[in-house]
């Protein structure tokens, strides 16, 4: 899996090959995900760049993603950044680490910048021991252990594959059941001595609560930050920022009354959740 995660180490110098309009770029960014977890990266994008639109893409109607084959969760994230580019979008994010880490490198060069989430964790800070908590397909990929250890070489970490936490969430599960969930987790897998989370799927900010409620004293890291700093970044770099009003598409390809409800308490939007088809669904 090495080759896999330099695809996203690109220098914000390597994406000046994407100059971008000389005016303002007021073309959505995509954003896409397996389900409804994507949406707290988008959170951290509208934080910093708050004029900016947003076309975003859960699978909600293949979800989970976390305990299939790679091939599939290959096929399916080609599926998904293809309807997105086909909608004219400026750059796509991918908003999901189980897809982020099995996609090869052909997959980010396209006709826009794609970036998946990103694995800079030098803003996380040393800790004894942390906790990787993420999908059973994003655990097997060691991803996250490597890119921490490649900082800290001598960090000691607890891989934790949570397998049907993120379908739980994304089906409403009660705080009762994925609590039980969560607690089976850290015993199966000896991490209940971590004091650093490091979220290695972006549907469990949404019960950070929960994480904090069983690690009242841990540090916790989401890479969806770093990520949204990123696509900044990049944006600036190749003159796309938008000077718009930010108005937002959220696209599901199996609709519920959960999606529009995150999109209200969570992001604070106006905007309504669709349902679409893509091809291969």
């Amino acid at each position: 899996m090495e080759k896999l995660c330099a695809c996203r180490k690109n220098s914000l110098k390597d994406w000046k090959k994407f100059p971008g309009k000389t005016e303002m770029d007021n073309r959505p960014i995509g954003v896409m995900d397996s389900g409804i977890g994507g949406l707290t990266v988008v959170h951290s994008i509208l934080e910093l760049c708050p004029r900016e639109s947003i076309l975003y893409l859960g699978d909600t109607a293949r979800n989970p993603y976390g305990e299939k084959a790679d091939s599939w969760i290959m096929k399916c994230g080609e599926e998904l950044k293809n309807f997105l580019i086909a909608r004219g979008v400026k750059m796509v994010v991918v908003a999901c680490n189980t897809i982020t880490f099995h996609e090869p490198p052909l997959f980010y060069q396209d006709t826009v910048p794609v970036i998946g989430m990103s694995t800079d964790y030098s803003s996380a800070g040393a800790a004894r021991k942390v906790g990787i908590f993420a999908t059973p397909a994003s655990i097997r990929t060691h991803a996250h252990k490597k890119a921490l250890q490649s900082v800290w070489p001598d960090m000691e970490t607890a891989e934790v594959p949570c397998e049907g936490l993120a379908h739980a969430i994304e089906s409403g599960e009660g705080r009762a059941v994925l609590k039980n969930m969560l607690e089976e987790a850290v015993y199966q897998y000896d991490a209940g001595d971590i004091d650093m989370i490091l979220f290695g799927c972006t549907h469990y900010p949404l019960i950070e609560d929960l994480f904090r409620e069983l690690f009242p004293s841990a540090v916790f890291f989401d890479p969806g930050a770093v990520t949204a700093e990123r696509a900044s970044g990049i944006l600036k770099t190749c003159h796309m920022e938008a000077d718009g009003d930010g108005e937002s598409h959220f696209c599901f390809t199996k609709k519920s009354e959960q999606e529009s409800c995150l999109i209200k308490k969570f992001l604070h939007r106006k905007e309504k959740a669709e349902e679409i088809r893509i091809a291969g669904e």
